[in-house]
């Protein structure tokens, strides 16, 4: 059986004796990562075959989900799309849809809804060690 492997963020954290800074360190590392999903979005190359256009968001969700674990992943996404419902800028630019929750109806509301999940998938095995 494989033995459990620590992820990134338990790797570099302190191994601080109190639950306020062991917090802080896993609150600053999901906003972290939501921040870099969001830089990520706005680096976007349209595609002239697709409304989808090119973005970094999978690899940032993806290496997110690794370094941060299975939980801690998936809710930097969680945290990425309710900053986007609630009508922040974060979403890759669209030239046909408002921002806010329209996004997620539109032709990238399936990849972004998608996120967590795959962050989540992507904590867990680095979690387990595959």
């Amino acid at each position: 059986m494989l033995q459990p492997s620590a992820t990134l963020l338990e790797t570099v954290a302190t191994r601080a004796d109190s639950r306020g800074l062991q917090l802080a360190e896993r609150v600053g590392a999901v906003a972290f990562v939501t921040v870099l999903t969001a830089i990520a979005a706005q680096v976007s190359i349209p595609l002239p075959f697709t409304p989808v256009p090119f973005t970094f968001q999978p690899m940032v969700v993806l290496l997110g989900g690794a370094a941060l674990g299975a939980r801690l992943g998936m809710t930097s996404q969680i945290l990425y799309l309710a900053l986007g419902i609630a009508g922040l800028p974060v979403f890759a630019a669209s030239a046909t849809l408002p921002p806010g929750a329209a996004r997620l109806l539109g032709p990238t509301g399936g990849y972004l809804m998608s996120y967590p999940f795959a962050a989540c998938l992507a904590g867990y095995l680095a979690e387990r060690g595959s």
